[in-house]
């Protein structure tokens, strides 16, 4: 039995292109797999769903797309400051 095809869409295994941002269900559901923490390193702290904010590792402007294997829980100061460095996840 293979994978759905919205199971692949959703973690960026098909060729389709992806929306620019995350749902508010997608948003929940990376919330929660960040323990609702930043996920920059240089940050980590505990943050409030309301003022989470969605950070790309590769960035829009370098080809990186709005899937979970490029998202992350990030702080508006993190966000807008610095890129979202690798390896963390």
């Amino acid at each position: 039995m293979g994978r759905s095809r919205s199971f692949d869409i959703m973690w960026g295994w098909d060729e389709k292109p992806s929306k620019r941002t995350l749902g508010i269900r997608d948003k929940q559901i990376l919330y929660r797999n960040a323990n609702s923490k930043c996920q920059n390193p240089a940050c980590e702290r505990s943050i409030d769903f309301d003022e989470m904010q969605v950070g790309l590792k590769t960035a829009a402007s370098e080809g990186g797309k709005a899937t979970f294997r490029n998202c992350v829980c990030a702080t508006h100061a993190i966000n807008c400051r610095e890129p979202i460095a690798e390896p963390y996840f």
